[in-house]
């Protein structure tokens, strides 16, 4: 298992990883040298090619270093500086140094390829993929680390811990010791440069057997005592025996890693990827980045700042929450113990089998009914939340809490406790901010008024209340329950959720990303904008008739979408159950209308290009502008009466295309004089044109090709194609829930 390397490598890290910045490699000739800046960089680089990422440079596409197909040969990439966004491919042949810089997007290490890292920083995701060889010596590659089966990944330094044991076998400079890391397991050291780090699977990276190699080198002396950050300069990472206070104006930077040690945070800023283990953390302010995770001995208490999106209390840890504000996707794993007294924690909380949520405060209600064995302080109950409930109450800083499996929180039977403590009395009446400063929460009865220069912060929650937005800001995590709420001004800012029984009035102001209509609320919207992403769930109806809405919209199964006005970005997606009423506004391409049981009306407005009518829909058009690209899959219904279809028709194999119509002209002959009215008439014909005057008024052709080509509408011989005569004036009573069962007749045409 374990072997000396001192024959193999010299007695120093510079031997494992060293960083040629000269224009050979292993004696070839480089024949074009690629400073940037001032070059600017190519998307790929190849044979006897150098490319060197100085300071300030900057490659914001997709790079490869060598080409795909693997023929490249002598290809070096030398990162010491700049920025480096999009993904990088580091292809055969190709050797990449990385000793400072930031690296973005996705890096992939494929077969044949080489990539040493000695220093800088990672925002992205990092591919070890089979033939790859990876040397880590310092910087830090982030939580997002995946080895494949037959790469090769040499971790460098000293100091190696695997749950918190020492490694054995690795004394001297050279020593190596192959190590697995299954599920659950935490792996931690330092490397050469002092950097810090930590492997987990936990926590998004997944390093596969027998890929790993340990290999021990210098590292710097960690000296005991108090770091303050910004008096002092940051350090790379913090060991044992240190402490380190982060106060206002200090910066720790991404994928800080504290092993054995304290930490405390007053102000200032960490970036994401935070990973600490066996450290006492204490929040008081300042802003601790997304994708923290506490490991195994770590306790944590939060009562001011904020801490980001996706925090992680993996097995053996504690969170301690009784203020600040705690972002979305907070998971609470097996073995972990996370007390809720106050403050405020974002949406999608998941406390899995096996961990301890323990809620502190009061006026605790389910569904909006009083939870009995909690009238005094000091009672508790063991509990468990039913799927489509609610959980509500209040803490002991007044602030106003909701978890709802609506609402994507998931708490697992047997891990949740409510504790019942004194809270400050709620009073009812008007509160207008910016005059007197935000509550914590709004509670039943009570009205908030805020008006420009107010300012509501992050995770608000409302119960059975009233919130008129005119102006001011309301942070992320706006969660209303049974609680009226307009909004004629102001910035609302993402992850608005209304949750069962409210009705939101939008008629003007700007609303952030994510917005949620959960079950049983209402949501008007008449003006105002959006960003992207607008939820619809099941029992919810959106009623819009103005304003703009950004990219992707879903109506989720069971919900009803009114639009009659107003604008709506591309990406509309109406899933199984729901239905979407259209008659006004706008909405852009890419609609997908599917599965089963969904049904669109389209009788005006305007839908862009590249709608899909999925198996099992139901699109009824009577009115309205549908743009190119329509595609009518199996098992759905078109139900085409009025209003305009673009170019390029297709009805594929097994889809249902119903034509109602004053007049039918099929390859040149009127099919009209020859029709009954209410007949249901079957066109098996293919290769010709059919034209007509639809029930409206509408003129229509599409020509009937058995064949894809390039550009013309296509009919699969295998796509059912009818056609009906009515009679005028048209009533659209035929159209709707069974409505062509009324044109019962049908014939065979030919």
């Amino acid at each position: 298992m374990y072997n000396r390397l001192s024959k193999m490598l010299p007695m120093s890290c510079a031997y494992v990883c060293a960083l040629v910045m000269t224009a050979t490699t292993a004696g070839q000739p480089f024949t074009t040298i690629i400073n940037v800046p001032p070059d600017v960089a190519p998307s790929t680089i190849g044979t006897d090619t150098q490319l060197n990422l100085l300071n300030n440079g900057l490659i914001s596409g997709n790079f490869n270093a060598g080409a795909s197909d693997g023929l490249s040969t002598n290809v070096q990439f030398n990162m010491t500086g700049g920025f480096l966004s999009a993904s990088v491919q580091a292809n055969p042949g190709s050797t990449v140094n990385i000793n400072g810089g930031i690296l973005g997007g996705f890096f992939e290490a494929n077969s044949g390829s080489t990539v040493n890292i000695s220093g800088g920083s990672t925002n992205s995701f990092i591919d070890a993929n089979a033939g790859s060889t990876v040397n880590l010596s310092g910087g830090n590659v982030g939580m997002f680390f995946d080895t494949f089966t037959g790469s090769t990944v040499n971790l460098i330094g000293g100091e190696f811990q695997l749950d918190g044991v020492p490694v054995v076998g690795l004394v001297a400079a050279g020593d190596s010791a192959a190590v697995n890391l299954p599920a659950g397991r935490v792996l931690t050291g330092t490397h050469a440069d002092g950097t810090t780090f930590v492997f987990t699977s936990q926590t998004g990276g997944e390093i596969t057997d027998g890929t790993l190699t340990l290999i021990a080198a210098p590292v710097p002396t960690a000296v005991p005592g108090v770091i303050n950050v910004p008096a002092s300069p940051a350090p790379l990472g913090l060991r044992a025996g240190q402490t380190l206070n982060l106060a206002q104006g200090g910066d720790l930077g991404n994928n800080f890693a504290a092993i054995d040690t304290t930490l405390n945070v007053s102000g200032g800023n960490i970036g994401p990827g935070m990973e600490v283990v066996n450290t006492a953390v204490s929040v008081t302010g300042g802003n601790v980045g997304s994708n923290f995770a506490a490991h195994n001995g770590s306790v944590v208490a939060i009562s001011g700042g904020t801490v980001g999106d996706k925090t992680e209390a993996s097995p053996g840890s504690t969170f301690n929450i009784s203020g600040g504000s705690v972002g979305n996707n907070f998971n609470a794993r097996a073995s972990s113990v996370v007390n809720i007294s106050g403050g405020s924690v974002g949406r999608f909380f998941d406390a899995f089998t096996g961990s301890t949520i323990n809620l502190s405060g009061g006026d605790f209600q389910l569904d909006g009914v009083t939870i009995s064995g909690l009238a005094m302080p000091g009672d508790s109950i063991g509990f468990n939340l039913p799927e489509g409930s609610t959980l509500s109450g209040t803490h002991a800083d007044g602030s106003v809490f909701v978890y709802s499996t609506l609402d994507g929180d998931d708490i697992a039977d047997g891990t949740l406790t409510l504790s019942a403590i004194s809270i400050p009395a709620a009073l009812p009446g008007v509160i207008n901010v910016p005059a007197t400063p935000a509550p914590l929460g709004l509670r039943s009865g009570q009205t908030l008024n805020l008006a420009s220069g107010g300012e509501i912060g992050d995770n608000f929650t409302t119960l059975n209340a009233t919130l008129n937005i005119a102006g001011g800001t309301v942070g992320r995590n706006l969660e209303v329950y049974q609680t009226a709420v307009s909004v004629t001004g102001g910035v609302v800012g993402d992850f608005f959720a209304a949750t069962t029984g409210s009705v939101v009035d939008i008629s003007d102001g700007s609303v952030g990303n994510h917005f949620l209509a959960n079950t049983g609320s209402i949501v008007n919207i008449s003006g105002g904008s959006f960003g992207s992403l607008f939820q619809a769930k099941s029992g919810s109806t959106v009623n819009i008739s103005g304003g703009s809405l950004g990219t992707i919209f879903g109506a989720n199964a069971g919900s009803t979408v009114n639009i009659s006005g107003g604008s709506l970005g591309n990406f509309f997606q109406a899933l199984s159950g729901s239905t979407v009423n259209i008659s006004g506004g706008s909405i852009g391409d890419m609609f997908f209308a599917g599965l089963d049981n969904t049904t669109v009306n389209i009788s005006g407005g305007t839908v862009g290009d590249a709608f899909r009518a999925l198996n099992g829909s139901t699109i009824n058009i009577s009115g309205g502008i549908v743009g190119d690209n329509f595609n009518s899959h199996r098992d759905s219904t078109v139900n085409l009466s009025g209003g305009t279809v673009g170019n390029n028709f297709f009805a594929l194999d097994g889809s249902f295309v119903n034509l109602i119509g004053l007049s039918f002209i099929l390859d040149g002959v009127d099919l009209t004089p020859g029709l009954l009215p209410t007949d249901s008439i079957l066109v098996t014909d293919r290769d010709v044109i059919l034209e007509g005057i639809l029930a409206d008024g509408s003129p229509f052709s599409f020509d009937l090709n058995s064949a894809i080509l390039s550009f013309g509408d296509f009919f699969d011989p295998n796509a059912t194609l009818t056609i009906t005569l009515v009679p005028e004036p048209w009533t659209f009573s035929l159209i709707g829930a069974g409505g062509l069962c009324a044109l019962r007749r049908q014939r065979r045409l030919r």
